[in-house]
């Protein structure tokens, strides 16, 4: 028996679009399971997909008042994380919200120096803010 027989009996018949055979076992038929059954790679995705989905009760959007404070920003992240752990908030969103939240931390030291430096030009002693 030459190499492509013996290739051939021991994986599917099936081409993959680069023209190499597909290297699953086959079964009787020379193909393997996935391309015997037509709807079993769709189906088998469908279950993988069904599994990872995140289902949020309806109404259970909260409403978020501006944090006006690092301690208001701490406080919105630790009931995100509570509800990513109680799986009322995606990790996604709560991702999100981490990035947000440096951003956000950033402006607020930004606009800090900024009315520190306004006090200065103006003469003023600069009233020193500190973190809550």
């Amino acid at each position: 028996m030459n190499a492509v027989n013996e290739s051939i009996a021991t994986k599917c018949t099936a081409v993959t679009k680069r023209g190499t055979l597909f290297r699953a076992k086959p079964t009787a038929n020379g193909l393997c399971p996935m391309h015997s059954q037509p709807g079993l790679a769709a189906e088998l995705g469908r279950r993988g997909g069904a599994k990872n989905r995140h289902y949020f009760p309806v109404g259970a959007e909260k409403k978020l008042d501006p944090p006006a404070t690092a301690a208001d920003v701490q406080k919105i992240l630790a009931e995100a994380m509570e509800d990513i752990c109680g799986r009322r908030m995606g990790p996604k969103i709560g991702t999100t919200l981490g990035y947000l939240r440096a951003a956000l931390l950033k402006a607020m030291e930004l606009h800090q120096l900024e009315r520190r430096i306004e006090a200065l030009e103006q003469g003023e002693r600069p009233r020193i803010c500190r973190r809550e």
